[in-house]
């Protein structure tokens, strides 16, 4: 499950970087977490497989299972989790779903401004895993 987490933070989807970076811009002023936050390094070293408490990418890895992972990240305006949930008949289907606890009106305007990108760059990511997962059969497949 976290080759596939790692796969979906790494997938390109068109679009999402520029609105990532527009994201970025516009909540460091007001102290949010942004990508430059959790920055890793330059990607090409080997590490080990990621355990709880550690990232894949911009998020914190709360829970693994055989096929669910949960990540997420606690900010001021909000806290939020991911559940990437894989099923095990074949043939196999991804699932992702979000959950976000707001703690103040920001919260809730922040929500309400990215929640139609957010639907869009979710579903491109879930395409694109797909695409590669179906590509690799029951080989591995290497983040992008």
């Amino acid at each position: 499950m976290t080759e596939i987490a790692a796969l979906a933070t790494t997938v390109d989807v068109p679009g999402a970087q520029p609105l990532m970076q527009l994201r970025d811009l516009i909540v460091k002023p007001m102290g949010l977490k942004t990508a430059d936050d959790f920055h890793d390094g330059d990607g090409t070293s080997e590490k080990p497989e990621p355990q709880v408490g550690e990232r894949i990418g911009f998020f914190k890895i709360y829970s693994i299972g055989e096929n669910e992972i949960i990540l997420g990240e606690d900010d001021t305006h909000q806290d939020f989790r991911v559940s990437v949930f894989r099923t095990q008949e074949a043939p196999s289907r991804l699932y992702l779903a979000t959950c976000c606890q707001r703690h103040n009106a920001f919260g809730y305007l922040y929500l309400a401004t990215i929640l139609p990108f957010h639907k869009l760059i979710v579903k491109g990511m879930l395409d694109g895993v797909a695409k590669k997962l179906a590509a690799a059969g029951d080989g591995p497949v290497a983040a992008a």
